[in-house]
């Protein structure tokens, strides 16, 4: 069967990658051709403008000068602005200009806008008029001409520039879409892989996710501890079965074994009259009624241990049920060298419980440290307050867990005693959670196991769930 880690089938590997990068890349890509774009229309209307303005102040300025038939002094102009200059009469006849080309200088005379206008509809040049008054009264014309070539060529660098960045800005970007969408698309198929798998039913893989930030790792912390949660539900549910299965059984016992078994120990006590004076025979009748007892005792505490019945909840004082087992338990701990000691650290108020079913639990867990100290030893029951829990552990000195698992120690039909019917913890466990509080068991640093329950004070009781 597959398992949470197993890889995706190649059709979908990878595919929260793509759908990641892909986007994310033509995202980048389409926000730096824009700026590309609007920096170079942005540029080119700029030149544009600037050749315009300055060839209108160029015109305005020598449209004032007096020096305008002086061919040198033109031409020095033309050589410092970089325009070319034609002065016509009113009659369209040239008085003076910087024009060589012919075509050029036939094309400037028919120019009669004040504003920069195409000379020869390419944009190649840009030609504007200035009117010239004279003294007698008639009215010539200043034509500015300025080619555009050296603007154009300015352009074209800038424009091949902006390319051969935007080129290397794209491979950057590429770049870290790339290891950004990487970043994002790894854990969540980490993740995707790790439910995949716990939805195949493999409850014992945690996410094990080092990468994807903060979020992700909230995330998966959540996960975690949700199956963490779902398999202590699933054991629960499990115990549950086990002792509705005990609840079964113990039913199938008191009727089928406990009724022949009575109808036995009345024959035995008809033989035991009818040989009042066999003394071998009736030690023998003696030993067979104590075992006919003993089996009796046996299904009585399977009956008992295999039915939690419902809680009665009232307000007690928890010492004193504690209080009230270990006095009756002081004298049989003693006759087995078990010494007893008692430790209070803040006893806790009146609490919400079933005080004959906290004493079930108590003498479970005393029973269980007397057994596991055949030779005597020392039995520390501690009863204490700690951040509005109330919480008492017994702790021995004897043979601890001897390497078993907690867990299992407490399930159903579980007990490391030969004679045991492994229903104690089990049933311990489901009355403390019914509480709202828990059970633990641990080993004892220095020897020996130490068996704990707590339970939720009034002022937090509401705040567990006890169908836990």
């Amino acid at each position: 069967m597959p398992t949470s880690h197993d890889s995706p089938s190649p059709s979908r590997k990878g595919g929260l990658f793509l759908r990641i990068l892909i986007p994310f890349s033509l995202l980048l890509a389409g926000a730096l051709a824009g700026f590309l774009v609007i920096a170079l229309v942005t540029i080119a209307n700029s030149l544009r403008t600037d050749t315009a303005e300055r060839a209108q102040k160029v015109a305005d300025l020598l449209a004032r000068s007096p020096y305008l038939a002086n061919g040198a002094i033109l031409s020095q102009m033309a050589a410092l602005t970089g325009m070319d200059f034609l002065v016509l009469g009113s009659d369209s006849s040239q008085l003076s200009g910087t024009i060589g080309d012919p075509v050029l200088r036939r094309a400037a005379k028919k120019i009669t806008s004040p504003t920069p206008t195409s000379l020869d509809g390419t944009h190649t040049f840009l030609a504007l008029t200035r009117a010239l008054p004279s003294t007698d009264g008639s009215t010539g014309r200043l034509v500015v001409i300025v080619d555009q070539n050296p603007q154009r060529l300015l352009w074209q660098r800038m424009r091949n520039s902006f390319l051969a960045l935007g080129a290397t800005l794209l491979v950057v970007f590429a770049v870290v879409a790339f290891f950004l969408a990487r970043s994002l698309s790894l854990p969540l198929e980490k993740l995707a892989r790790f439910v995949t798998g716990l939805g195949r039913g493999d409850r014992r893989a945690r996410a094990d996710i080092d990468c994807g930030g903060e979020e992700v790792t909230r995330l998966t912390a959540a996960f975690n501890a949700m199956v963490g949660d779902l398999e202590r539900y699933e054991a629960q549910l499990v115990e549950g079965e086990k002792l509705a299965a005990a609840g079964r059984m113990a039913a199938t016992l008191s009727h089928e074994i406990k009724n022949p078994l009575t109808a036995i120990k009345m024959f035995v006590q008809v033989l035991k009259g009818r040989l009042q004076e066999e003394s071998d025979n009736r030690r023998m009748l003696d030993l067979v009624q104590k075992e006919i007892d003993r089996l009796a005792q046996i299904v009585d505490q399977i009956v008992g241990r295999s039915r939690l019945a419902e809680l009665r909840p009232v307000s007690a004082d928890l010492l004193a049920v504690v209080g009230d087992v270990l006095d009756l338990a002081a004298e049989l701990l003693t006759k087995q060298n078990i010494q007893l000691v008692r430790e209070t650290c803040s006893p806790p108020p009146s609490l919400p419980l079933d005080p004959e079913k906290i004493k079930q639990v108590c003498w479970n867990l005393l029973l269980n440290a007397r057994d596991a100290m055949p030779a005597g030893g020392e039995l520390l029951v501690t009863l204490a307050t700690e951040r509005n829990t109330a919480k008492v552990s017994f702790a021995d000195t004897g043979t601890g867990l001897q390497r078993m698992d907690p867990e299992k120690l407490m399930a159903p039909f579980t007990s490391t005693k030969p004679e045991g019917l492994g229903l104690g913890l089990a049933t311990s466990r489901k009355i403390i959670e019914a509480h709202g509080g828990r059970l633990t068991l641990a080993d004892r640093s220095g020897g020996g196991a130490i068996a704990t329950f707590t339970l939720p004070t009034r002022e937090n009781h509401n705040e567990h769930d006890p169908d836990r």
